[in-house]
């Protein structure tokens, strides 16, 4: 069982580094029965007792773990109750090391009969811990602490840790969440999901839907979407044999998290997602993973102004620094609103240093290669890690851009400035003139675009749009939104005018 765990960890990319083997020894054997027809299962795990972890044998430094600023604030452990095994302490020892680091931990009761078995001094005093923040366990398990009754053991368990989470197999889970200094628990009945793959074995479900509760702990995302994301993570690997899930599964959990948005999840389940999982091969799926990956850092940072311009203008020059006076001077102006741009040299570095010296958020989508040149190779570090993406592909770029400046609500307060640029630019302004033609942008909340014509830049641009015009190409109304401005000072009153601000 050891070499099948490690190998399969290896297989994920899984940083082994702390596990320990003792060789010449058997770590045990498992047996899981399945239903052929539900894909409910039983298991029994048999380990040898020749083969345990020691108190003694924890490396403190395997809980030092990493801190990524505006990722994660704070480390996690996740302890289960097996530790509880043994006479020398290694669940104590265990909490010590989590102590020491100042790790959270999320303890997991494992199974009814360890609750049964130690929920009396071992289990209690493990729950009083400072650094114990999340319970997580079965149905049975919590019923099990509360001496037969559910809702008495949630109860229990709540009463020392800040959040109690109790899984309900197929009906989802529940979720109990204190804030101590207000003295307020709230309450989350997150429903299950059922995807359309044909659910053909239960096991490692339970892990999974941990797994994907904590992805959403770690990324500091609010505790109604932890459990979304959980409960998605555990009906994906329920519709494959084992415990792991598979390409189609993996499709299911992000197209509910990040492309379904808010709708029902019943709409989702009549596609043929079977069918077209087999077509997302090749770039395909590189462009799709590069999309999804970029609206997640949107969902973090928010939408706000988005800078296009050229790649090539050295910070020597006057549009150089004009445009990241106007930047630093937007950014003041729109206060707690990302500043977002392409991320390369050039205009997007102006506008990105602009705002940063006001001391706002910054944030950029990248792509590999801008104006012949290797963005990577460059190292330009004015964006933080944890607010940018890299894309290989233009297309997950163009359309992320585009969807950091939309207004989804009055109150939201976005535009796209375009600085002097040159074809890449051009591409991406024309893309919004069609999306707002075609009213896919700003048809339910205008969304300010604005050309800055330094010096005249564009006056060969907007005569091309009045030759189309003329010539019956475009309509006259395909371009009253665009605002044409010559100077930063005209920019600000504009917006200001725009947004009441």
């Amino acid at each position: 069982m050891g070499d099948f765990f490690e190998a399969a960890m290896k297989r994920k990319k899984v940083n082994m580094q702390y596990c320990l083997r003792k060789e010449g020894r058997k770590t045990g054997r498992c047996l899981c029965l399945v239903h052929p027809k539900t894909g409910q299962r039983t298991m029994r795990p048999a380990f040898d007792e020749n083969c345990r972890l020691l108190a003694k044998e924890i490396p403190e430094e395997a809980f030092k773990g990493t801190v990524v600023k505006n990722v994660w604030m704070r480390k996690w452990v996740v302890l289960n109750a097996y530790a509880c095994y043994g006479e020398d302490g290694l669940l104590e020892s265990a909490l010590d090391a989590a102590e020491i680091q100042k790790a959270n931990v999320c303890f997991h009761l494992s199974s009814f009969e360890l609750v049964r078995k130690f929920k009396g001094k071992r289990m209690a005093e493990c729950l009083r811990r400072e650094c114990v923040k999340i319970v997580m366990g079965n149905e049975d398990e919590v019923t099990e602490y509360g001496n037969g009754d559910f809702e008495k053991g949630l109860e229990l368990l709540n009463a020392n840790v800040d959040v109690v989470v109790a899984t309900l197999g197929e009906r989802g889970l529940v979720a109990l969440e204190t804030n101590r200094q207000m003295g307020v628990t709230r309450r989350i009945e997150q429903r299950a999901f059922t995807p359309p793959m044909k659910i053909v074995d239960t096991t490692g479900a339970g892990d999974a839907l941990t797994s994907g509760f904590m992805y959403g702990i770690l990324r500091r995302k609010p505790l109604e979407r932890c459990c979304e994301i959980g409960c998605l993570t555990g009906a994906a690997v329920c519709t494959v044999f084992g415990a792991e899930i598979d390409e189609n599964g993996w499709m299911f959990v992000y197209d509910r998290m990040f492309t379904l948005g808010e709708r029902d999840l019943a709409g989702f389940t009549k596609r043929n997602d079977s069918a077209f999982a087999k077509l997302a091969r090749g770039s395909a799926k590189a462009v799709r993973s590069e999309l999804l990956e970029c609206f997640e850092v949107i969902e973090k940072w928010k939408r706000g102004i988005v800078y296009y311009g050229s790649a090539r203008l050295k910070p020597e020059t006057e549009i150089y620094i004009k445009s990241k006076e106007l930047s630093r001077r937007l950014a003041e102006l729109f206060g707690n609103v990302t500043t977002w741009t392409g991320g390369g040299p050039g205009m997007m570095e102006a506008a990105s240093l602009g705002a940063k010296e006001a001391g706002k958020i910054v944030a950029g989508i990248r792509i590999a290669r801008e104006a012949g040149t290797s963005v990577k190779s460059t190292k330009q570090s004015y964006l933080d890690s944890d607010k940018e993406v890299y894309c290989r592909y233009l297309a997950p770029r163009k359309v992320a851009l585009t969807d950091a400046g939309v207004r989804k609500t009055k109150k939201d307060r976005t535009a796209y400035i375009f600085l002097p640029g040159g074809l890449g630019t051009m591409d991406e302004f024309f893309e919004l003139f069609t999306l707002v033609q075609l009213k896919k942008l700003g048809s339910e909340h205008k969304v300010p675009i604005i050309l800055v014509n330094y010096d005249g830049f564009y006056d060969c641009l907007l005569t091309f749009i009045q030759t189309m015009i003329e010539q019956g190409t475009a309509g006259e109304q395909d371009i009253q939104f665009i605002t044409c401005l010559k100077t930063n000072d005209e920019v600000v009153d504009f917006l200001k005018s725009f947004y009441n601000l």
